[in-house]
């Protein structure tokens, strides 16, 4: 089975490191890449597709429904809940598309948390990034994926790679999410990310 390898998000340290890790997400057979959008501007000619991500931190409902305000249905949102009432508000809105979840908020996470994100459509994000500061947050990205099986969530693992070092073979995401307990079909479809594709198009045709 050939898959359309998607990296969701990507964040250089500076502008000037952008080219390298679109590059070497080419060489590993990436076909989409998702940019922070602070240095989307700096994208160049690639047979690549990329897109600009804006990411959202909010510590409270007040300030989750403030900044999904300011939001254009257009734009592909990464949401960080630092706060279950973020959260709720967070996975409950289509304008946010991938929420990241800290593992203090693990104990929200049941059947109640699963209908908002299904309401939603919302995706749950791990960035691999934080394995390399943290290497014990392996625990929670098998948990993460445990719950995204239990409750038929969809959930995406994405580089979010500073450098280019830090871009991930999908082969390396592939063991990962064996690792984690994911049987490996389910962790090619992962990997794929047909529905962060499906996103994609919806946002596109709503620009025409």
């Amino acid at each position: 089975m050939k898959l359309y390898l998607v990296d969701a998000y990507v964040r250089p340290a500076k502008a000037e490191d952008l080219p390298a890790i679109i590059e070497l997400e080419k060489k590993f057979g990436y076909k989409i890449v998702g940019v922070d959008d602070r240095f989307f501007r700096h994208s160049f000619n690639t047979d690549v597709k990329i897109f600009p991500v804006r990411v959202i931190s909010a510590k409270s409902e007040d300030e989750a429904k403030s900044l999904l305000r300011n939001l254009s249905k257009n734009e592909v949102v990464i949401a960080q809940a630092k706060d279950v009432g973020a959260l709720r508000t967070f996975s409950k809105d289509r304008r946010a598309n991938i929420i990241e979840i800290p593992p203090k908020l693990s104990p929200y996470l049941d059947r109640n948390q699963a209908e908002l994100f299904s309401v939603g459509k919302s995706m749950i994000g791990f960035n691999a990034s934080n394995l390399i500061d943290e290497p014990r947050l392996f625990w929670w990205l098998s948990f993460l994926t445990s719950y995204a099986e239990r409750y038929a969530l969809h959930i995406v693992v994405y580089s979010g790679a500073r450098r280019f070092d830090e871009v991930i073979h999908p082969k390396v995401v592939l063991n990962m999410l064996i690792q984690t307990g994911v049987k490996k079909g389910r962790a090619l479809m992962i990997i794929g990310m047909s529905r962060l594709e499906e996103i994609l198009k919806k946002k596109a045709s709503a620009q025409t």
